[in-house]
């Protein structure tokens, strides 16, 4: 699982990619609302870059499934 938490409401693009850049999941688009947000990831073992755009910039962090 992926999570994230708002401080305020925000509109959001999160996709996550494979180590190659190619788009395996576009996650959620759209506005969200303060506080706590979980969003499940299936997909094979490999190592993952979740992307999250929103109002003040990008953030990218690398991740691993086993």
């Amino acid at each position: 699982d992926l999570k994230l938490t708002l401080a305020r409401k925000e509109n959001i693009d999160l996709k996550i990619y494979d180590i190659s850049g190619k788009l395996i999941k576009d996650l959620h688009h759209g506005n969200l609302n303060p506080g706590a947000h979980t969003f499940s990831i299936t997909t094979n073992p490999g190592t993952y870059i979740a992307v999250l755009k929103y109002g003040r910039g990008v953030v990218r962090r690398k991740f691993v499934v086993w």
